[in-house]
């Protein structure tokens, strides 16, 4: 939860949520049961009165390292926060960094778009790392629709805008403090309770059916992947060296969403379903065969083209993209030189495109994803709930994991 000042947000309560095993004795034999326990750590709006808001904010977060340190061991927990990546994770590492006596002790991996996407601190001196994740890298939706995908109760009260206010500590607004109070009061921190439960049900889910543990992952992507090499991949799948990989990535374009007309009437609206995962069920390029210093037959080669375009502007609609000089992608007409997918111009042939190929690497072919395509589907049409849910994620991540870029880190 935040406050904003004049110019940034200010955090001003931490809410937390875990279940860990108590001892009772049912019938004299002793067993153990799962209880919740739930924290928050409000500031003191009389240290902001009285030292200003760094003075309460150190001592709001210090208390909050210190019941981790107490009461989390963390060989047995992951710490999820549900959009670590853009928001929460700068208040929690910038705050690591001031509470730490060796900031080397402090560990955090971000992406490209320098996003969080894991912390690792040992809390000055604990025995095992904690580790902040990313629950919406994993569950890219609002919390309340995540909720509602488990069959839970998200948010019981909306939050309000006029609590982001340090007006709101003022006795005049006694009533408005109370709402806010009422807003995360133990034990119903719904924040954190509906997001624990949420991913309590998804860790089942996952454990159950495809033995995957969603700690062990980062993203929805990285689960997809592990699930389909445990369970679903059939064929080795080899590297590719830098200059053939460079020459195929140069041929990759994202999906086209152009629009060419802005104005209609008595117009109908259609949904495709699952088009990523029917693309993923024809032959893709697995084994490289060799290299092909010309092309005469486009129809006998599989692989990645070198080819001269021409579109002239008797196609209504143009389907093959250009990449121009500032990385932006249209869908021109008149000539160009581009690389392209050995099908998408047997396609782009067929709408009255001229191609003329210059050379090509050649591949084997390979129905690489159709098993696990299948599974995912036939689960997403007759489940509901949670494992709907996570069937039609798991259908729309795998590919573009398999495409992701290598980065390198100075």
């Amino acid at each position: 939860m935040k406050f904003k000042d004049e110019t940034k947000q200010l955090p001003v309560l931490l809410s937390l949520a875990y279940y860990k095993l108590n001892k009772k004795l049912p019938g004299g034999k002793e067993a153990l049961r799962p209880e919740l326990v739930t924290k928050i750590f409000l500031i003191d709006h009389n240290l902001i009165e009285n030292k200003g808001y760094d003075h309460a904010a150190k001592i709001m977060w210090t208390d909050f390292y210190h019941y981790l340190k107490i009461n989390i061991n963390p060989k047995n927990y992951s710490i999820f926060s549900h959009n670590l990546g853009a928001f929460d994770g700068f208040f929690i590492y910038f705050n690591l960094l001031k509470h730490s006596t060796d900031i080397s002790d402090e560990e955090c991996i971000v992406d490209k778009e320098n996003k969080f996407i894991q912390i690792t601190t040992n809390l000055n001196g604990s025995k095992g790392k904690y580790v902040f994740k990313d629950s919406l890298r994993i569950f890219p939706v609002a919390l309340d629709y995540l909720c509602e995908a488990f069959d839970l109760k998200g948010k019981l009260t909306p939050y309000r805008n006029d609590w982001n206010s340090f007006d709101l500590f003022k006795d005049v607004n006694k009533k408005e403090y109370d709402d806010f109070l009422k807003y995360s009061p133990a034990p119903r921190l719904q924040d954190s309770i509906a997001l624990l439960e949420s991913l309590i049900k998804a860790q089942k889910i996952y454990n159950d059916n495809y033995k995957v543990d969603i700690c062990s992952i980062w993203s929805t992507a990285t689960l997809s992947m592990k699930i389909f090499r445990q369970s679903f991949l059939k064929v080795t799948i080899p590297s590719l060296n830098k200059y053939l990989d460079s020459f195929i990535r140069s041929g990759y374009f994202g999906g086209a969403t152009d629009h060419y007309k802005q104005y209609g009437e008595n117009l109908h609206h259609y949904d495709v379903n699952s088009l990523y995962p029917f693309v993923m069920l024809k032959d893709m390029p697995l084994n490289y065969i060799k290299y092909h210093p010309s092309i005469k037959n486009l129809d006998n080669f599989f692989g990645f083209c070198l080819a001269r375009i021409k579109c002239d502007k008797s196609i209504p609609i143009p389907v093959l993209p250009y990449r121009n000089e500032d990385n932006t992608i249209v869908y021109p007409y008149g000539s160009w030189v581009g690389v392209y997918f050995s099908e998408q111009l047997k396609s782009a042939i067929s709408y009255g495109y001229k191609v003329e190929v210059i050379n090509g690497h050649e591949f084997s072919r390979a129905k690489v994803f159709n098993d696990y395509i299948h599974h995912f589907y036939n689960v997403k049409k007759k489940a509901t709930g949670g494992l709907r849910f996570i069937a039609k994620m798991q259908l729309n991540q795998l590919y573009g994991y398999c495409l992701r870029q290598e980065e390198v880190v100075n």
